[in-house]
């Protein structure tokens, strides 16, 4: 289960990498600063997330902060990039939840 769980996480991650980038992409009008702007969000998520939330994280935050902001983190894109589409976003909130749920009461994160 916690495997399952894993890959489950690694995907949120992933589409919350693109979800960033396709955000940033529609920024501007200009195709150079459409790309930088990508490159920079895609740069900042993975900075926030490895130095507060991956495994082994020099400044990883702990209990239940790093759950409150690792939801924020992994849920703030849907909201922004599907504006209209209620569904996707509470689809999204309820696997990001029930995700950061299994990690805790598994192990993987030390939210109690």
């Amino acid at each position: 289960m916690l495997i399952i769980n894993d890959i489950l996480a690694f995907i949120l991650e992933l589409i919350a990498i693109a979800l960033y980038g396709m955000m940033a992409y529609q920024l501007s009008e200009n195709r150079f600063i459409k790309i930088l702007f990508v490159i920079i969000s895609i740069l900042l998520f993975a900075v926030i997330w490895g130095r507060y939330f991956a495994p082994n994280a020099s400044n990883s935050l702990h209990g239940w902060v790093r759950w409150v902001f690792e939801f924020i983190i992994l849920f703030l894109p849907w909201p922004l990039y599907f504006r209209e589409e209620y569904t996707y976003i509470m689809m999204a909130g309820i696997v990001i939840i029930i995700n950061l749920a299994i990690q805790a009461l598994l192990g993987r994160s030390n939210v109690w």
